[in-house]
Protein backbone atom coordinates (compact mmCIF):
# COMPACT_ATOMS: atom_id res chain seq x y z
CA UNK A 1 0.00 0.00 0.00
CA UNK A 2 2.92 2.18 0.53
CA UNK A 3 4.27 1.42 -2.94
CA UNK A 4 0.68 2.96 -4.13
CA UNK A 5 1.66 6.57 -5.34
CA UNK A 6 -2.17 7.77 -4.61
CA UNK A 7 -1.48 7.26 -1.16
CA UNK A 8 -0.40 10.55 0.57
CA UNK A 9 2.22 9.63 3.03
CA UNK A 10 2.93 12.72 4.26
CA UNK A 11 -0.68 13.23 5.08
CA UNK A 12 -1.31 14.67 8.78
CA UNK A 13 -4.39 14.47 10.88
CA UNK A 14 -6.60 17.61 10.82
CA UNK A 15 -6.21 18.27 14.07
CA UNK A 16 -2.26 18.21 14.98
CA UNK A 17 -0.90 17.47 11.63
CA UNK A 18 0.65 14.27 12.83
CA UNK A 19 1.50 11.94 10.33
CA UNK A 20 2.32 8.23 10.49
CA UNK A 21 5.96 8.78 10.09
CA UNK A 22 5.55 11.25 13.15
CA UNK A 23 3.47 8.85 15.11
CA UNK A 24 5.35 5.69 14.47
CA UNK A 25 8.52 8.00 16.05
CA UNK A 26 6.28 9.03 18.80
CA UNK A 27 5.05 5.84 19.68
CA UNK A 28 8.46 3.64 19.44
CA UNK A 29 7.33 1.51 16.03
CA UNK A 30 10.93 0.60 15.24
CA UNK A 31 10.14 -1.49 12.52
CA UNK A 32 7.23 0.80 11.07
CA UNK A 33 10.07 3.58 11.44
CA UNK A 34 12.96 1.22 9.37
CA UNK A 35 9.97 1.05 6.68
CA UNK A 36 9.19 4.27 6.04
CA UNK A 37 12.36 5.63 6.74
CA UNK A 38 13.58 4.13 3.62
CA UNK A 39 10.78 5.57 1.33
CA UNK A 40 11.50 8.48 -0.46
CA UNK A 41 8.02 10.04 -0.75
CA UNK A 42 8.07 10.17 3.80
CA UNK A 43 9.34 13.39 4.24
CA UNK A 44 11.01 12.90 7.50
CA UNK A 45 11.61 16.39 9.12
CA UNK A 46 7.31 17.08 8.58
CA UNK A 47 6.67 18.43 12.06
CA UNK A 48 3.50 18.66 14.15
CA UNK A 49 1.32 21.60 14.45
CA UNK A 50 4.07 23.01 17.08
CA UNK A 51 6.35 22.22 14.93
CA UNK A 52 7.91 18.83 17.24
CA UNK A 53 9.81 16.83 14.16
CA UNK A 54 9.38 13.23 14.77
CA UNK A 55 12.78 13.28 15.94
CA UNK A 56 11.97 15.15 18.84
CA UNK A 57 8.76 13.49 19.92
CA UNK A 58 11.07 10.24 19.71
CA UNK A 59 13.27 12.04 22.52
CA UNK A 60 10.52 13.12 24.31
CA UNK A 61 9.28 9.64 24.58
CA UNK A 62 12.61 8.15 25.28
CA UNK A 63 12.52 5.92 22.72
CA UNK A 64 16.28 5.29 22.41
CA UNK A 65 16.50 2.82 19.17
CA UNK A 66 14.12 5.34 17.40
CA UNK A 67 16.18 8.29 18.07
CA UNK A 68 19.61 6.36 17.14
CA UNK A 69 18.35 5.80 14.10
CA UNK A 70 16.78 9.05 13.07
CA UNK A 71 20.16 10.74 14.46
CA UNK A 72 21.90 8.57 11.76
CA UNK A 73 20.25 10.05 9.09
CA UNK A 74 21.51 13.32 7.27
CA UNK A 75 17.51 14.67 6.62
CA UNK A 76 17.98 15.15 10.53
CA UNK A 77 18.38 18.69 12.36
CA UNK A 78 19.01 17.27 15.77
CA UNK A 79 18.84 20.92 17.40
CA UNK A 80 15.36 21.47 15.56
CA UNK A 81 13.20 23.42 18.22
CA UNK A 82 9.38 23.02 18.67
CA UNK A 83 7.69 26.63 18.81
CA UNK A 84 8.83 26.66 22.37
CA UNK A 85 12.15 26.64 21.76
CA UNK A 86 12.88 23.26 23.35
CA UNK A 87 15.04 21.10 21.26
CA UNK A 88 15.36 17.07 21.28
CA UNK A 89 18.09 17.81 24.18
CA UNK A 90 16.22 19.48 25.90
CA UNK A 91 12.88 17.40 25.85
CA UNK A 92 15.24 14.16 26.66
CA UNK A 93 16.22 15.96 29.41
CA UNK A 94 13.23 17.38 30.19
CA UNK A 95 11.23 13.79 30.64
CA UNK A 96 14.23 12.24 32.21
CA UNK A 97 15.08 9.78 29.14
CA UNK A 98 18.96 8.97 30.48
CA UNK A 99 19.85 6.45 27.71
CA UNK A 100 18.80 8.86 25.32
CA UNK A 101 20.40 11.72 26.91
CA UNK A 102 23.75 9.95 26.51
CA UNK A 103 23.13 8.71 23.16
CA UNK A 104 23.11 12.45 21.92
CA UNK A 105 25.63 14.06 24.01
CA UNK A 106 27.81 11.30 22.50
CA UNK A 107 26.92 13.20 19.03
CA UNK A 108 29.23 16.50 18.72
CA UNK A 109 26.18 17.64 16.35
CA UNK A 110 23.94 18.35 19.50
CA UNK A 111 24.30 21.78 21.35
CA UNK A 112 23.67 20.65 24.96
CA UNK A 113 23.00 24.50 26.37
CA UNK A 114 20.62 25.65 23.59
CA UNK A 115 17.64 27.39 25.85
CA UNK A 116 14.23 27.46 25.31
CA UNK A 117 12.36 30.27 24.88
CA UNK A 118 11.95 31.15 28.34
CA UNK A 119 15.92 30.78 28.92
CA UNK A 120 15.68 27.66 30.63
CA UNK A 121 18.74 25.63 29.63
CA UNK A 122 18.42 21.44 29.36
CA UNK A 123 20.23 21.21 32.56
CA UNK A 124 17.95 23.21 34.72
CA UNK A 125 15.09 21.52 33.15
CA UNK A 126 16.39 18.02 34.13
CA UNK A 127 17.19 19.28 37.45
CA UNK A 128 14.01 21.36 38.07
CA UNK A 129 12.08 17.92 37.33
CA UNK A 130 13.90 15.93 39.75
CA UNK A 131 15.71 14.01 36.95
CA UNK A 132 19.03 12.95 39.19
CA UNK A 133 20.17 10.30 36.76
CA UNK A 134 20.15 12.46 34.25
CA UNK A 135 21.51 15.59 35.86
CA UNK A 136 24.71 13.01 36.89
CA UNK A 137 25.06 12.08 32.60
CA UNK A 138 25.31 16.14 32.21
CA UNK A 139 27.40 16.58 34.91
CA UNK A 140 30.11 14.13 33.00
CA UNK A 141 30.13 16.30 30.09
CA UNK A 142 32.53 18.94 29.56
CA UNK A 143 30.47 20.85 26.87
CA UNK A 144 27.52 21.57 29.60
CA UNK A 145 27.34 24.56 31.41
CA UNK A 146 25.67 24.40 34.82
CA UNK A 147 26.56 27.95 35.52
CA UNK A 148 24.47 29.55 32.42
CA UNK A 149 21.66 31.53 34.27
CA UNK A 150 18.11 31.40 33.31
CA UNK A 151 15.97 34.79 33.31
CA UNK A 152 18.58 36.53 35.10
CA UNK A 153 18.49 34.70 38.31
CA UNK A 154 21.60 33.26 40.15
CA UNK A 155 22.85 30.02 38.23
CA UNK A 156 22.21 26.56 40.45
CA UNK A 157 25.80 26.33 41.52
CA UNK A 158 26.13 29.76 42.64
CA UNK A 159 26.58 30.64 46.52
CA UNK A 160 23.69 32.58 46.20
CA UNK A 161 20.60 31.05 47.41
CA UNK A 162 17.55 31.70 45.52
CA UNK A 163 13.97 30.96 46.86
CA UNK A 164 12.42 29.69 43.70
CA UNK A 165 11.63 25.61 43.76
CA UNK A 166 12.83 24.87 40.51
CA UNK A 167 16.10 26.78 41.88
CA UNK A 168 16.48 25.10 45.31
CA UNK A 169 15.45 21.28 44.02
CA UNK A 170 18.44 22.06 41.44
CA UNK A 171 20.89 22.85 44.29
CA UNK A 172 19.74 20.11 46.56
CA UNK A 173 19.69 17.73 43.38
CA UNK A 174 23.37 18.60 42.81
CA UNK A 175 24.13 18.39 46.54
CA UNK A 176 22.98 14.52 46.76
CA UNK A 177 25.33 14.21 43.43
CA UNK A 178 28.33 15.34 45.21
CA UNK A 179 30.44 12.76 46.69
CA UNK A 180 31.07 13.80 50.41
CA UNK A 181 34.20 12.41 52.53
CA UNK A 182 33.13 10.13 55.07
Amino acid sequence: MADDLAVNLNWGDPEFGRTPFYRACGHGQLPVVEYLIGNPRVDVTKTHNVEATPFSISCQQGFKEVVALLLADPRIDPNKAKNTGATPFFQACLHGHKEVVSLLLADQKIDPNKTNKNEATPFLASCGNGHKEVVAVLLTDPRIDPNKPSQNEATPLSPVRVATPRWSHCCWLIQELIPTNQ
